[in-house]
């Protein structure tokens, strides 16, 4: 239980009592009505000097063992009517949000009603609020952690007879760290700035359009077609997911690229993919497959690396992405090179329009 100070809620005790004041109390089964000027009771406010009533507040008077003396609303003074068990001095008022215990003397009950609040000592106090809000992320955190370690015996499992669906990829270490995993994947991305800061691109007029076949290898290429057909870029279940796979265990670079986006959409915590994604990452940097590059710089964006001031569409890095087999990019830096005062680039524009719908209608359809 999360322990609070009393005056930072806002808990005033009070010794006034009001003549015309009366409070609808339960003591028991039977319910009264009792005068404040005869029944002990303790005062509640919203703020430490007392000015704000806590008032129409349902509340309970109980002693330690959780027995109920009194429940009742506090009146419009912010009043709780209280009593007493005959050798007991440890009591709780509970309020819908609140807790206090008290320790009450014997010769508190012996004082006028006005004077009882001024006897009692405090002895702790609790906000529920914020024990409840304890609660639930503390049982978040539990799930995370048990979630956590049967994503780790999976995938030691999984490591111990490399039997996962991508295990072409190579054996998977037994052990690795996140600062290793992290300093990896920086590798990558450092490797991916390099390769924009070191190619000298060709002139953009003598842009030529390729197929898949140019840019590398794509056995099983109708694999890849349907996977796209499908709609579902993250959709890692089923057979057009399957055969997706195989086509990249064969060495279909488009295959390769449409695992590696899927798995960075949904992984679900699994770390036999997270790991694979890493791997298929360096694949695809070492063999300048385009997808990745534009991939690269749409994530970086999604950061806010870039101030909200993103790269024009046809800046360097997509161009990269479309001259290495990328043929969003493709589309995306031709559109750009549509809108140029130029007529050569209008005429590139529109080449690399017409290219990406010709070698992937799936995704752009038809001239």
């Amino acid at each position: 239980m999360k322990r609070i100070s009393l005056t930072s809620f806002a808990l005033a005790l009070f010794v006034a009592a009001s003549p015309a004041a009366h409070s609808s109390v339960i003591v028991g089964e039977t319910e009264a009505h009792a005068s404040t000027d005869s029944q002990p009771y303790i005062r509640l406010s919203r703020d430490a000097g007392g000015e704000s009533a806590w008032s129409d507040e349902p509340y309970s008077w109980t002693t330690a063992d959780g027995r109920v003396l009194n429940q009742g609303v506090t009146d419009s003074d912010g009043r709780a009517i209280v009593s007493r068990v005959e050798g007991v001095r440890d009591y709780v008022l509970d309020t819908v949000n609140m807790s206090w215990t008290y320790r009450v003397d014997d010769t508190c009950w012996n004082r006028k009603a006005a004077e009882f609040g001024g006897c009692v000592r405090p002895l702790d106090s609790a906000n529920k609020v914020t024990e409840r809000l304890d609660d639930e992320e503390r049982a978040k955190q539990e799930a995370r952690t048990a979630q956590r370690e049967r994503a780790l015996e999976r995938y030691h499992q999984e490591a111990a007879t490399n039997s996962d669906e991508l295990s072409w990829l190579g054996p998977l270490p037994m052990q690795w760290s996140d600062e290793a995993y992290r300093s990896r994947q920086s590798a990558l991305y450092k490797s991916i700035e390099r390769d924009f800061e070191e190619w000298k691109p060709d002139d953009p007029a003598a842009f030529t359009c390729k197929s898949p076949q140019q840019f590398g290898p794509v056995p099983n290429q109708h694999a890849v077609i349907e996977y796209l057909a499908q709609g579902q870029p993250g959709n890692t279940q089923g057979r057009t997911w399957a055969a997706l796979v195989e086509a990249a265990r064969k060495g279909n670079w488009m295959a390769r690229f449409q695992v590696y986006a899927a798995l960075g959409h949904s992984h679900g915590g699994d770390l036999t993919r997270i790991y694979r994604r890493l791997q298929l990452g360096e694949w695809l940097e070492a063999n300048h497959v385009g997808p990745l590059y534009s991939s690269f710089m749409n994530a970086l964006g999604a950061t806010g690396y870039f101030g909200g001031q993103s790269p024009s569409g046809d800046s360097l890095p997509y161009v990269y992405a479309a001259l290495h087999g990328s043929y969003s990019a493709m589309d995306s830096v031709g559109r750009t090179l549509s809108f140029a005062d130029d007529e050569t680039k209008q005429a590139v524009g529109k080449r690399m329009r017409d290219c990406a719908r010709e070698m992937l209608p799936v995704l752009f359809g038809t001239k």
